[in-house]
């Protein structure tokens, strides 16, 4: 009696996607830099210390000797409220942080598809061999039967058994390669090869959005929102920089004893201090600042400009990649299994002989190659279409 096997378990890509994105090691990471973010923003909220002093001082000799001790605290004071700017700036680069997090999630997102397609494709290409294999196995037991009575040449025979060898041959190599492009993507995912799943759905993608659309949505990407965030952060410093002509000012609050000649006398203690912005009133911080801003819109400008070209031609390339693959898998395909069966018949009937018999089979393995071939091309260049898009943020 026959085993019964168990079907291997499917892997979409979105559940690919996932098992990415939910990594324990990535999301430490992830973790790990928004708490350095948070950290940056909780000191440039939190006030200065204030300062303990405690004094001591003997003067005279003997009976007239005098003791003074004194203890003060001092705080500074931020008149000109720079701090809460600098506190706005900490938050933009948090929020800068967060979203090239975003950015960098829909990097990973799109290898993890790559991988996906990689192994879908070399799966299907494993399944192609293997049915040219199983074509050939059975061609050759026809015609190793019909030698055996004497209607075909024992050339016919040996010919074929050649072409086994080769289609084996190339079965064994798609296998190996499929197997890899799996581990591959099982690495990826940070699931142990076995428990991965074998990777499953249409390799051809779907038609294409609109043009208009893409183009909008790119704008709102999440690296160019990080982008922002950035040059926002230098805007705050620069706000900042400018208020350092304006000292921050420091208050001391203590008291006084003084010993002497066996009398005391106690006083309070009350001064303020604050330097005198002469030379420095944040000319160079306020420069960088404002260059920095500057750069960093320019960049994203820059960017923007160079990615809108390229999402266009992109997009043409994929439409055309997409409408070639759907009209070669409804046309050529067909035809050659039509011409495979009119080569079997012809043979049966003694009209051809083994070469045209074979020539039409590998005709047909050839066809289906080439339109596996298109569909993956399609599918790569898809994902980069996507990804240059920026539709879909994942969390």
């Amino acid at each position: 009696s026959a085993l019964a096997t168990a079907e291997p378990t499917r892997l979409t890509e979105q559940q690919a996607i996932e098992f990415a994105l939910q990594r324990a090691s990535l999301r430490a990471i992830e973790s790990s830099e928004l708490s350095i973010a948070d950290s940056e923003v909780l000191a440039a909220g939190t006030p200065a210390n204030p300062s303990l002093s405690i004094g001591q001082e003997n003067t005279g000799n003997g009976a007239s000797q005098t003791r003074e001790f004194t203890l003060e605290i001092q705080q500074t004071v931020d008149l000109a409220g720079k701090r809460p700017l600098y506190k706005a700036a900490a938050e933009q680069r948090a929020e800068a942080k967060r979203l090239a997090q975003f950015a960098q999630r829909a990097e990973l997102a799109a290898e993890v598809r790559k991988a996906h397609a990689a192994a879908l494709y070399r799966k299907r290409m494993e399944q192609l061999q293997g049915a040219w294999l199983q074509r050939l196995e059975s061609a050759h037991g026809v015609v190793t039967k019909l030698a055996k009575g004497g209607e075909v040449a024992g050339f016919d025979r040996r010919r074929l058994e050649r072409e086994l060898q080769n289609a084996q041959a190339r079965k064994a190599l798609a296998a190996g390669e499929a197997e890899r492009a799996q581990a591959a993507l099982a690495s990826l995912i940070g699931q142990p090869m076995a428990q991965a799943g074998e990777a499953s759905g249409e390799l051809l993608p779907a038609d294409l959005p609109p043009l208009a659309g893409l183009l909008a949505s790119q704008q709102q990407r999440d690296d160019f929102s990080a982008l922002e965030a950035s040059a926002l952060a230098f805007d705050r410093e620069k706000a900042a920089a400018s208020k350092l002509r304006i000292p921050d000012l420091t208050i001391g609050i203590g008291g006084k004893r003084t010993d002497s000649a066996g009398q005391n006398e106690n006083g309070v203690l009350l001064n303020v201090s604050i330097p005198i912005p002469l030379f420095d009133q944040g000319q160079a911080a306020v420069q960088r600042a404002s260059a920095g801003a500057a750069a960093t819109r320019a960049e994203r400008e820059m960017k923007l400009q160079r990615q809108q070209a390229e999402l266009q031609a992109l997009w043409q390339q994929a439409r055309n990649q997409l409408l070639t693959a759907e009209s070669y898998r409804q046309q050529s395909a067909p035809a050659a299994r039509q011409l495979s069966r009119i080569a079997e018949i012809a043979y049966r009937a003694g009209e051809s002989g083994i070469l045209e018999l074979l020539d039409a089979y590998r005709g047909e393995l050839d066809a289906a190659i080439t339109a596996l071939d298109y569909a993956y091309q399609a599918r790569i260049t898809r994902i980069e279409l996507d990804t240059l898009a920026g539709a879909k943020r994942y969390e």
